[in-house]
């Protein structure tokens, strides 16, 4: 997922895409703004990510592991429209 992009033809922007979740919690709860938690089921495979693969790439690679991923799949989407474009 990129930080800007676009879905069903409307410009999205995640600014919080790259801050760890504990983070976005801590401010959420000092200054009192609401929020759902997250309700993936852990049997998914997008649980199975988030609950395992994810915390085993941070303990291997250290927090910013994330902040490079995010940055691969922004050069990634870039790469893919120009070879769009081209073609």
């Amino acid at each position: 997922m990129a930080v800007t992009g676009t879905v069903n033809g409307v410009g999205v922007h995640r600014p919080l895409l790259d801050l760890p979740k504990s983070q976005i919690y801590d401010f959420a709860h000092t200054f009192g703004v609401p929020y759902f938690k997250d309700t993936t089921p852990s049997w998914s495979t997008r649980g199975k990510l988030r609950r395992l693969l994810w915390p085993l790439l941070s303990d291997m690679y250290g927090e910013g592991f994330s902040a490079h991923l995010s940055h691969l799949a922004w050069e990634s989407d870039a790469a893919r429209q120009l070879v769009y474009r081209a073609v």
